[in-house]
């Protein structure tokens, strides 16, 4: 039953997404593939549910198994938002056609290999994070024990030290709480089907973006598995399965497409999601989320024009972009105040004199054995400022990886410890799209058809 509910749950928060909210992140005109829209739909679906859980919460409700499949149903019968797709006068609908690959290639054969490998490694509990022990899955099993998030306890003293994170945001301990209620038991095998899931959607959503953009179907191919083979390696090295930081990496794969211009009319709320969708997995995604609307935002008016640039035409892209993120962010940021869950070890003095201890510890996590040197990876970023198709993508990037050099330099706690204690999993939030960005970039076929004038 606990196998079958960590497969169900997902599935079903994903056909909520799509029957729900599929139309308005879906632009007709735009030639965007299934993987992207799969993805956004997940991650709309997630966020429902997520926001109508804390609901629950607040007003005093318990979780029960039946109250959560009566949610699920009325989600399920909500009417689809958004406008139906224009009919041609054939009476079918009038879009254009997306740049779906025609079949399975081999890159895409490896990347299903290396998710499906994964999922069966991660089942056996040998590379589950160690955040989830006193983390990510002791927080989900007391929300499921108390059928709540259960703020009384994240505030007592004991929560207090670096490593519980009671200040995190609690999408992911809810969703587990949630398929441990609907199973019946807390089964921590069956909870790492989500790792493997998120992995999955974070390679459909980024093959969709290749094929959206053009790029030529070998070095399309190379380039999913190429990506597909980095994050396996480093979720079984960094030892990653029951992590937060898969949605990370996948809020930022959904939301490259609408980055890269690539998205039409639905961008807004594309973004908004994703940026949503960050700021309720983990409170580095808090910044995140911004750095996406305000990317978007600027590289919108830039594509578009002049009409972009008038303030009726931004306050609307922003109201569309960051409504989402702000009911993510917005209750979180007050019921964390209300119980006083904010940790003095998150920021301190910005002291410039760490960091030549950050830098060893830098030098120390790009060495480490157990990823063979893929953290240098990183090193790709600049590529993807080359192309104007890419810059808003490589702006977000930047920004993420400028906010956690500001982390690390104003924390309290020791700087070369604290980056060889989550430094990896921090590049492997931002790896997969620079993996497939700097591709983009680099590209002719993508570049011929690149979005933003000179």
């Amino acid at each position: 039953m606990s196998w079958l509910a960590a497969l169900a749950l997902p599935l079903i928060l994903w056909g909520i997404g799509r029957r729900a909210f599929g139309r308005a992140l879906s632009d007709p005109r735009s030639p965007l593939p299934r993987g992207p829209r799969a993805a956004l739909a997940l991650l709309a679906g997630a966020l429902a549910f997520y926001l109508a859980l804390a609901l629950l919460a607040w007003a005093g409700i318990p979780w029960t198994r039946w109250r959560l499949l009566a949610m699920l149903a009325v989600f399920l019968a909500i009417p689809p938002l958004g406008r139906p797709a224009a009919v041609s006068h054939e009476g079918r609908p009038r879009e254009s056609s997306p740049r779906e690959p025609p079949r399975l290639g081999w890159g895409d054969v490896a990347a299903i290999a290396l998710v499906v490998a994964f999922a069966l490694i991660a089942a056996t509990r040998w590379v589950t994070t160690p955040d989830f022990v006193y983390h990510w899955g002791l927080k989900a099993e007391r929300f499921a024990g108390a059928g709540a998030i259960d703020f009384r306890v994240l505030a007592r003293p004991w929560n207090g030290g670096p490593g519980v994170h009671p200040d995190y945001p609690n999408l992911l301990p809810s969703l587990y709480a949630a398929t441990a209620l609907l199973a019946g038991r807390f089964d921590a095998e069956a909870l790492m089907l989500w790792s493997a899931l998120f992995f999955a959607a974070v390679v459909a959503a980024l093959r969709g973006l290749l094929a959206a953009a053009g790029v030529e179907r070998w070095t399309a191919q190379a380039a999913i598995a190429t990506t597909a083979a980095v994050m396996t390696t480093f979720a079984l090295g960094n030892l990653l399965a029951g992590s937060a930081d898969w949605m990370i990496a996948l809020a930022l794969a959904a939301a490259a497409p609408a980055l890269c211009g690539l998205a039409g009319e639905a961008a807004d709320l594309q973004i908004g999601v994703a940026a949503a969708f960050a700021a309720a997995a983990k409170i580095e995604g808090v910044p995140l989320a911004a750095f996406l609307v305000a990317a978007h935002l600027l590289a919108r008016a830039l594509r578009e024009g002049p009409a972009a640039r008038r303030p009726a035409t931004l306050a609307r892209s922003l109201l569309r972009a960051g409504l989402p993120p702000a009911a993510a962010i917005v209750p979180w940021l007050l019921v964390t105040a209300r119980h006083g869950l904010f940790q003095a070890s998150n920021s301190g003095p910005f002291d410039w004199s760490r960091r030549q201890a950050i830098w060893r510890g830098v030098l120390d996590v790009a060495g480490s054995a157990p990823l063979h040197g893929l953290p240098w990876a990183l090193a790709l970023l600049p590529l993807l400022w080359l192309s104007r198709r890419t810059r808003a993508l490589a702006a977000v990037v930047s920004a993420q990886t400028l906010f956690y050099a500001w982390a690390y330099l104003a924390s309290t706690i020791e700087p070369r410890f604290y980056v060889l204690s989550n430094g990896s999993r921090l590049l492997f939030q931002l790896l997969p799209a620079v993996l497939v960005g700097a591709v983009l970039a680099t590209e002719p076929a993508a570049g011929a058809a690149d979005p933003l004038p000179p």
